[in-house]
């Protein structure tokens, strides 16, 4: 598995964790991070280059 991947397994999945424990609560934008964070990992997983 190379770096990339790595990176991208890593944003995905640390979004979700994020979300389901709150970690980013009383920011205002708790929701847009994580979806950020997990459209970043899918974005860089789904990448060819």
């Amino acid at each position: 598995m190379n770096n990339k991947k790595v990176i991208g397994l890593a944003l995905f999945i640390g979004g979700f964790i994020a979300w389901k424990t709150y970690f980013f609560a009383g920011t205002g934008f708790a929701f847009l991070i994580c979806v950020a964070m997990v459209v970043a990992g899918v974005y860089i997983l789904l990448s060819n280059k």
